[in-house]
């Protein structure tokens, strides 16, 4: 049985497992840095080459790029060893990891909040967190990189199974310090004028917010800009600036000391339905897969 596998030389865990390290990192000198393990890495995968005869990588300018034949084969042995990974996590009563891929707000506001309960009914469980946006999460799910992601519900793609979560709808966090009174039934664009403003990188969702704040005939007053809302609402704090954020900043911007004015019509058009997404082959190959979807799901609908 398998003799096809056993009848010659070059297959080993060790090998395969280089050249997903090397997938992973996109080069042998981004895997590893000693010039010993890169002739051994080297050497590992020309070995690979010729056990399967056929490429499996090549160069792309200062990078190694694998070819078809190697993604398939990087696809299958990922899948493999998080089976094997979780056969000896699930039989010596180990830990079994899971890696989740979100914004950075939903990490910092909707996930690390939750993880005492999601853990809290598991078996010993590892969870890993990555800052992503939504098109890698999408990548790296298809490719079993990830475990889970929390992505828009519009940008999925075939391969995928999704279930909602919540709806991401937005306000607007006037700090009391520049305000002291604001009506909640205020248009959020008319108080903005002339407030300084903190926004995120330019982009689609900073090129809404002036976009709808023009239509009203309302010019922004945009002093600060950032690369996250964590670290917009992080501004907002100081009580210097104004934001349009997620209404699940309110977990850093307590009524104490912001005003938060939701408008749900005035920013309908920021609101966006985020899902729970995962590559079904994670079911097949992990038997604990399904109970931290539920326990997630559970704890992250709000």
């Amino acid at each position: 049985m398998y003799e096809k596998l056993f009848n010659k030389g070059g297959l080993s865990l060790d090998r395969l497992r280089a050249l997903v390290e090397v997938a992973n990192a996109g080069g042998i000198s981004r895997a590893v840095s000693e010039p010993a393990r890169q002739s051994q890495y080297s050497r590992q995968l020309k070995e690979l080459e010729s056990f399967f005869g056929v490429e499996l990588t090549r160069r792309d300018g200062k990078t190694l790029a694998l070819t078809p034949a190697g993604e398939q084969l990087v696809l299958r042995v990922r899948e493999q060893f998080k089976g094997l990974e979780e056969f000896l996590a699930t039989t010596s009563n180990q830990t079994t990891r899971f890696s989740l891929g979100a914004g950075d707000s939903l990490i910092q506001w909707l996930l690390i909040p939750r993880l005492p309960l999601i853990e809290k009914n598991m078996p010993p469980v590892k969870i890993e967190l990555f800052n992503r946006k939504t098109d890698d999460i999408i990548r790296d799910l298809r490719d079993m990189k990830l475990d889970y992601g929390l992505v828009r519900a519009n940008a999925l793609k075939a391969g995928l199974q999704e279930t909602p979560v919540f709806k991401m709808e937005f306000a607007l966090f006037i700090p009391k310090a520049i305000a002291k009174e604001v009506s909640n039934d205020a248009d959020p664009f008319q108080l903005l004028a002339g407030i300084p403003l903190a926004i995120t990188e330019s982009g689609a969702f900073a090129k809404t917010v002036e976009y709808l704040a023009n239509k009203k005939k309302h010019i922004l007053h945009s002093v600060l800009q950032c690369d996250s809302h964590p670290a917009v609402a992080a501004a907002v704090a100081t009580g210097r600036y104004a934001a349009v954020l997620p209404l699940i900043a309110k977990a850093v911007l307590p009524a104490s000391s912001c005003h938060c004015i939701q408008s749900p019509k005035g920013f309908a058009a920021l609101a966006r339905s985020i899902s729970l997404a995962w590559n079904p082959r994670l079911d097949k190959i992990n038997e604990r897969a399904e109970k931290f979807r539920k326990a997630l799901l559970q704890h992250l609908k709000c």
